[in-house]
């Protein structure tokens, strides 16, 4: 990478258990970082050295308010950091600040890179190169026409489609929420909060977790050492000693002698499943809390369209349907993707450069489609797709590029919007490709903030100042708060 770093690549094919296995057996030899970067959720990292994983720190945008773990600066002497360089990384962590972090490690280019581009450049295609088979499949008629052909980015997941038009901010050290004129309904009491979901939104106090109403007030006390998302009127909580499925009143409605891990449960109840992990095992509990999938995967995906990804430990994935049967990829084709209104991708074996699309009964419907490094499939019929000149634009689901390739970035749509960057300037544009303001320079924007309902966006991952991605200015400031 630089004078100091050389970097490696894991084909994200390969399972999690190997590459795991593969860091301790290097660190025999040599001391290793494992770095990563989700732009919208955290980033974090794991040092090896001497065939051990001798230190580890997750930062969760989500979670940003609470503690975080100390640096063990004799966990980095053997890369022979200075003081001041450790001191360094250590107010970066302290900061949450990932772009400090990487300048203070020394490898600043760590950005966007992946596998594909590591093994060589994306192929340059030109348009025509994106082939339509045929038109899509209709959606499945399991669910109720709402749900057919809902978007990934439907989801309780962190509350991304609440309809509440509550929103957190942080003030002096507190949280509380402010409505979609700007004004201030609850009041930052609160030593944490998380978006509302359902009608309930956790809150922390003196380290415990419960639920608040939209009022403000208490509806499930603290008491909980961690908590999920409540959806279709059950949410997942960790006591000490165990996991418990609850309803809004706080009511225990089946209690598990086991203790899922934090992270996966945070999906929350899709179309009637929920994500669980089990000692390092994925299963899929169903809402009447019994499981549907036992905690025995190496990974499953989040239930959409009434399909989620099964991951065996070293055997190929496949779909696994709600009604208990299974689905496998095309002959000659690995699932890379779970289900996005009604499509899905998969690639063909040997072909790291493209993804085709499948519809609801298996059968191909696009193909040729360039492959970006972060799939999150369709989104209010729109995907955004790196062209020839390696510029991004958008497709629709009949493989047609809608909106031209123009920009260095392009993520997806969440309902109406979607964030563009071109030339060091942002924007937020119209599904018809039109921008909502004239590009300008935002910083630091985060993007596990963009809602499905909410015009609001937040300029930091700390909720304290938020603008508009309908016009571009700031709508709220946590510096007008005043007690």
């Amino acid at each position: 990478m630089n004078s100091k770093w050389a970097v490696f690549f894991c084909n994200e094919h390969i399972s999690v258990p190997y590459v795991e296995q593969f860091h301790l057996a290097c660190s025999r030899s040599f001391p290793l970082i494992a770095f990563y970067h989700f732009e919208d959720h955290g980033w974090g990292y794991t040092v090896y050295q001497n065939g051990t994983a001798s230190h580890k720190i997750d930062i969760s945008y989500e979670e940003i308010g609470g503690d975080l773990k100390k640096l063990q600066a004799q966990s980095f002497e053997s890369f022979g950091f200075t003081i001041q360089e450790l001191l360094e990384i250590e107010n970066s962590i302290n900061r949450a600040d990932v772009e400090r972090f990487k300048l203070a490690m020394g490898f600043p280019e760590m950005s966007w890179l992946s596998y594909d581009y590591a093994v060589g450049d994306i192929e340059e295609d030109d348009d025509s190169g994106i082939t339509v088979l045929q038109e899509p499949a209709p959606c499945s008629s399991v669910f109720p026409m709402e749900k057919r052909c809902r978007s990934s980015k439907d989801t309780p997941y962190y509350g991304s489609n609440d309809a509440s038009g509550l929103t957190p901010f942080q003030a002096k050290g507190l949280s509380g929420f402010f409505d979609s004129l700007g004004k201030i309904v609850i009041p930052p009491v609160f030593q944490q909060v998380n978006y509302f979901s359902d009608g309930r939104a956790a809150f922390m106090r003196d380290n415990r977790w419960g639920y608040i109403d939209e009022e403000g007030s208490e509806a499930i006390e603290p008491s909980f050492d961690r908590i999920g998302i409540f959806a279709e009127g059950a949410a997942l909580v960790n006591t000490e000693l165990n996991s418990l499925l609850i309803d809004q009143s706080g009511q225990v409605l089946q209690k598990y002698e086991c203790l899922f891990e934090e992270k996966p449960f945070l999906n929350c109840f899709v179309e009637g499943y929920a994500v669980v992990k089990v000692k390092g095992r994925y299963g899929l509990l169903s809402r009447n809390g019994a499981f549907a999938l036992e905690p025995v995967y190496a990974a499953i995906g989040q239930v959409c369209n009434g399909f989620a990804v099964v991951y065996p430990k070293e055997m190929p994935s496949y779909f696994w349907r709600t009604d208990g049967t299974r689905m496998d990829a095309p002959r000659g084709y690995t699932i890379a993707g779970g289900f996005s209104e009604g499509l899905a991708p998969v690639s063909l074996d040997g072909d790291r450069h493209h993804v085709s699309f499948i519809d609801l009964n298996g059968d191909i419907v696009l193909e040729n489609i360039p492959r970006l490094s972060f799939y999150q499939g369709f989104n209010s019929g729109l995907m955004p797709v790196l062209g020839a000149k390696k510029k991004y634009g958008y497709i629709n689901t009949r493989g047609e590029v809608v909106i031209e390739q123009k920009f260095d970035v392009a993520l997806p749509f969440v309902g109406d919007a979607a964030l563009v960057k071109n030339r060091g300037k942002t924007t937020f544009i119209r599904p018809d490709g039109t921008p909502y303001f004239k590009p300008k320079e935002l910083h630091n924007l985060s993007q596990w903030s963009f809602r499905l309902h909410s015009p609001f966006v937040a300029l930091d991952i700390f909720n304290a100042d938020y603008i508009s991605k309908y016009t571009g200015e700031l709508v709220f400031s946590s510096n007008s708060y005043h007690q």
